[in-house]
């Protein structure tokens, strides 16, 4: 079965998650499934290009920190009291 995009570019981020904090850290990554295509300082401009040089939902766009919260997310229960 073959990988989608999102999924290859997510392990991709993680396994090379050092050398790109270094080299574009703060930076919105545009990336396919050949890696990194470009940085870029804003999300809109990522997708911008994205859409006009990949092809929409062939390519995925990530924001460059450090550590897990990069990729992580936690969801707790939504909770209401009246």
């Amino acid at each position: 079965m073959k990988k989608d995009i999102h999924n290859f570019t997510l392990d991709y981020f993680i396994k090379h998650q050092k050398q790109l904090v270094k080299k574009y850290k703060g930076k919105e990554l545009l990336m396919d499934s050949s890696g990194v295509v470009a940085a870029f300082d804003t999300l809109k401009e990522a997708i911008t290009a994205g859409d006009k040089n990949i092809g929409y939902g062939k390519y995925s766009v990530m924001k460059c920190l450090p550590g897990k919260e990069a990729y992580t997310a936690t969801i707790g229960p939504l909770i209401s009291i009246r």
